[in-house]
């Protein structure tokens, strides 16, 4: 289920959701360059809006109100604002890991390390109880590669469906509810009802071309 919505002020019932895995946009007027990303810019879609971090208080409420009492949330992020996400969710979350997804490239710059990893904050709304499907050796680095698209229609930040996966695998269970408020080109709800969860995704502007079901 997909739906139109300003995380500011979300349309759904308090603790109604299990799980929250969302990749905010960035607020570094990130517009996935095609000239940067060697893309042809027709096959770049452009619906993209940056976020105006002033809101982050109201949206790490919004989760907070939302989450069951046991549920958890994942936050993505570059590390550029990753210490507001961090600083805001104190008094709300109980954060329980920080996962480094490791991925095999990056933007080539000249006067600054190339970023070729992203951040996996990792929540708890309760201190003492939550979902865990523990992966063997769970360790807090994953090397997962970001797949080479083709030709056709790209949102210009999507999220590999293995990285959804293994955060979704984690931190529920078949029939929970799984949602991104910032789902952009859907894959995380696409990636949950593959494993047989509840997907829902809302996000302030209408990405319809991604969006299936």
């Amino acid at each position: 289920m997909f739906f139109q919505s300003d995380a500011i002020e979300l349309p759904l019932p308090d603790e109604s959701v299990d799980l929250i895995i969302t990749d905010p946009p960035f607020g570094i007027d990130f517009d996935g360059k095609a000239s940067n990303y060697n893309r042809n810019p027709d096959n770049v879609y452009n619906v993209y809006r940056e976020l105006n971090l002033n809101n982050i208080p109201s949206i790490v409420y919004q989760f907070n109100r939302i989450l069951k009492p046991y549920g958890s949330l994942w936050i993505v992020m570059g590390w550029n604002n990753l210490y507001l996400w961090e600083l805001f969710s104190q008094g709300y979350f109980n954060q329980i890991g920080h996962v480094i997804w490791k991925y095999q490239f990056g933007v080539y710059t000249k006067r600054k390390p190339v970023t070729s990893h992203y951040h996996l904050l990792v929540y708890t709304k309760n201190n003492n109880h939550w979902t865990w499907n523990r992966q063997g050796y769970d360790e807090d680095v994953w090397i997962i590669n970001r797949p080479y698209q083709k030709g056709g229609l790209k949102y210009p930040n999507k999220l590999p469906d293995e990285v959804a996966k293994q955060m979704i695998i984690r931190s529920s269970n078949e029939g929970d509810i799984v949602y991104d408020p910032f789902t952009g080109s859907g894959t995380i709800p696409k990636v949950a009802r593959e494993l047989g969860r509840v997907g829902i995704g809302s996000d302030l502007l209408n990405n319809k071309e991604f969006w299936n079901g």
